[in-house]
């Protein structure tokens, strides 16, 4: 078994995909893991792209705008890595992400690690330097998200109970769902104090453009799992 698996979710993110794929492919480390990109219908020449990379760890599969929930499941079941972690294509790691993160989760029995992040733009050039608290359950009901990249999940546990909730198609919060399942079910993360991937934020990301239909899923998800009100901390990444 492969020690991870990175999924790649991508929809029309060329001009961002090439950089987060190498990001993926030229980690300095001695673990074994691969890398599956999983496309949900492109048609801006991402998956002519895709189809030209010739590596041994990078596998490709298509769905046909299925949604980021069912994408990324369809990575998760393809995946044989014992750990697995989502990237969104505009987003990327830092080349020491995949040693880092799986040395600190074999050392624990957390269901899930996380680390700082970098915030990026549109160019690549750095806004600011996040730092995330440690794991702490009220704090991470009062955030109202947790973002997708860079979480490392024990793929055992999150199989159990069914990977993300896909009867909703692009959620917003299909993350963070899986998160506050797994803590209702006494599971528990740790972060790594490391600053191990870069989150891009623009005017196309999913979270800004559909904020009143997310908050809307934010409030029905809460109330559906007794967890009091919906809210949003400065820890949240639409901050």
């Amino acid at each position: 078994m492969l020690d991870l698996s990175i999924i790649i979710i991508n929809k029309n993110y060329l001009k961002f995909l090439k950089k987060s794929i190498n990001s993926c492919l030229s980690q300095l480390t001695d673990y074994q893991y691969e890398v599956i990109l999983v496309d949900d219908g492109s048609s801006d020449g991402s998956v002519l792209y895709a189809k030209k990379i010739k590596n041994k760890k990078f596998f490709f599969i298509q769905t046909k705008s299925k949604g980021v929930e069912k994408a990324a499941n369809a990575g998760f079941k393809k995946s044989k890595g014992k750990y697995v972690v989502r990237v969104d294509s505009d987003d990327y790691l830092d080349k020491n992400f995949v040693h880092n993160s799986i040395k600190k989760i074999k050392k624990t029995r957390k269901a899930f690690v996380y680390s700082n992040y970098i915030l990026v733009n549109s160019k690549n050039n750095r806004k600011k330097k996040i730092f995330l608290p440690k794991f702490d359950k009220k704090e991470i009901l009062r955030r109202g998200d947790f973002l997708a990249t860079g979480t490392v999940y024990k793929k055992n546990l999150i199989k159990k109970i069914g990977f993300y909730n896909d009867r909703v198609k692009n959620s917003g919060l299909e993350n963070y769902e899986l998160i506050l399942k797994l803590i209702d079910k006494n599971y528990t993360g740790i972060k790594l104090n490391k600053f191990l991937f870069y989150y891009r934020k623009h005017f196309k990301n999913l979270s800004i453009i559909k904020k009143k239909k997310i908050r809307n899923y934010g409030n029905r998800l809460f109330k559906f799992m007794n967890l009091g009100k919906y809210s949003k901390n400065k820890y949240h990444p639409w901050n």
